[in-house]
């Protein structure tokens, strides 16, 4: 068994170590298309909630398999929610019928992204102890935070480059 923590931790750090470069690039040139930039941010992100959550072997194994297929029907709705908003502000003189539908559109995609949390909540609680429940809502927060100073900070140094 502490051959396998071993084992599951140095597997850990590898990530980690290697998700980390995930950031260091800069845009030019050097990231790639889109789909490569989110397979990165996904790398990065898994290793950044490793490291919060501090899972057990078996609390990974159990707790990843759930929680992609959360991630995934969040995007789901998230994708759905855009494709809409999109429709409507492409014309700005949006008719009061159709402010009034995508009004009521988006509400019933934030009760369902409600609803699907609570529904993965309880499927979680079977997995992991509340603590790290709360550790895990906390952590994807702080993950959202940091990867959004980052990118801010590249915009950033890009642009004082750009002005050069």
């Amino acid at each position: 068994m502490k051959t396998k923590r071993i084992l599951y931790l140095t597997a850990l750090s590898m990530l980690i170590l290697s998700s980390a470069n995930v950031f260091a690039q800069t845009r030019g040139g050097h990231a790639g298309n889109q789909q490569d930039r989110r397979q990165k941010i996904e790398t990065y992100k898994i290793g950044f909630l490793t490291q919060k959550l501090n899972l057990t072997t078996q609390e990974a194994q159990n707790f990843w398999p759930v929680y992609n297929d959360f991630q995934a029907k969040k995007q789901a709705i998230r994708e759905n929610m855009a494709g809409k908003n999109k429709e409507y502000k492409m014309t700005q003189e949006a008719t009061e019928k159709q402010a009034t539908d995508l009004i009521a559109s988006d509400l019933n995609e934030m009760q369902a992204s409600l609803d699907l949390t609570r529904d993965y909540y309880g499927k979680l609680k079977a997995i992991l102890p509340p603590q790290k429940i709360v550790l895990l809502f906390n952590a994807e927060r702080q993950f959202k935070r940091e990867l959004l100073q980052r990118l801010a900070n590249r915009n950033n140094r890009e642009k004082q480059a750009g002005d050069n």
